[in-house]
């Protein structure tokens, strides 16, 4: 093969190769992008009365928090990991819950990161300013409640501690805010 060609070759491979790195790149970045559009999850609501599963995690705040200390409010057990885009999303949502029914509703996120990742975790909790108690679970909440076949999901669970609703993936501020009120009717 004379010179010239195999120049031409080793050109042409080394554009294909930067062309394929930029479209991986631009891939990756829309799959991890907070600005996609998700298709919101269906919300279930219980087929029957079904005791919520207590439990007891420490927060990154380091507090204690077990499910039967928010007997007579509606709690809203968030499964989520840092790394999810819809997670990602549905946070703000979950912050503007919170502080729209503080004294009838407590929000709880149940990370499901690696516990190596507890700074990446407190970090996303400083980034977005969550004003809800965040547990990196170990696995024992998950196991309670999972398995999980897709995050985030959500267990909403009525004042007399039973679960009232389940909602695999993704959820809107307004579907949170229609579940809420009707629960509170």
């Amino acid at each position: 093969m004379n010179t010239g060609v195999a120049l031409y070759l080793m050109l042409a491979l080394l554009i294909a190769g930067l062309s394929m790195d930029k479209t991986l790149e631009s891939e990756v970045q829309a799959s991890t992008s907070d600005s996609r559009e998700w298709r919101e999850a269906e919300v279930f609501p219980a087929t029957r009365e079904y005791q919520a599963p207590d439990f007891k995690a420490q927060s990154l705040d380091g507090e204690v928090i077990r499910l039967h200390d928010f007997h007579g409010q509606i709690v809203v057990l968030n499964f989520w990991a840092t790394w999810c885009p819809p997670c990602r999303k549905e946070v703000p949502s979950l912050i503007r819950l919170q502080n729209s029914f503080p004294e009838d509703l407590q929000v709880i996120g149940i990370s499901l990161d690696e516990p190596s990742a507890l700074q990446q975790v407190v970090h996303f909790q400083k980034e977005f300013d969550v004003t809800y108690p965040i547990v990196l679970d170990d696995g024992d909440v998950n196991e309670l409640y999972g398995p999980l076949s897709v995050i985030p999901t959500t267990y909403i669970i009525d004042k007399k501690g039973n679960i009232a609703w389940y909602i695999p993936g993704y959820l809107s501020y307004a579907r949170f805010e229609e579940t809420i009120q009707m629960m509170l009717k």
